[in-house]
């Protein structure tokens, strides 16, 4: 069975990051990555994998998980 947007989300925040601990929608993102070339990959890594564009504007309100799941279309349509 294929796993829902959420659980391939977290599935590839873990593997970008290297994060092997608990992650909540409330988790950190700056406490996943070290530095804002990290986030950037990552939200590269999470526009590419969803096949969409985070508008500019909106990175700066990307601060937890539960931010960056509220972008991924197929997130917030499930």
């Amino acid at each position: 069975m294929e796993a829902n947007p959420a659980q391939q989300l977290l599935a590839l925040i873990r593997d970008e990051t290297g994060y092997s601990g608990d992650i909540s929608q409330a988790t950190r993102l700056d406490s996943l990555v070290a530095d804002s070339l990290e986030f950037l990959s990552l939200v590269c890594a999470v526009e590419n994998a969803f096949n969409f564009k985070i508008p500019d504007k909106r990175y700066a309100e990307v601060q937890t998980v539960g931010d960056l799941c509220s972008c991924v279309p197929d997130y917030v349509s499930s």
